[in-house]
């Protein structure tokens, strides 16, 4: 959603959805636009990775 700064403003005092990430992005130290985009989207990659593998894991024991 954008910087922990960033979302706490912006949701002003509520709780926070369970599927909301913040802050955006793995924690690369990142510098500049482009650096940060490649953050972004390596944690896009690492949360849809994790979740097929819950999938397939429920599937396995089910």
């Amino acid at each position: 959603m954008g910087s922990k700064r960033r979302t706490e403003r912006m949701l002003s005092g509520l709780q926070v959805p369970m599927n909301v990430h913040f802050p955006v992005g793995l924690a690369i130290e990142a510098e500049g636009p482009e650096e940060i985009t490649v953050s972004i989207l390596a944690e896009l990659i690492f949360v849809r990775r994790k979740k097929r593998k819950q999938e397939s894991d429920s599937h396995e024991a089910g």
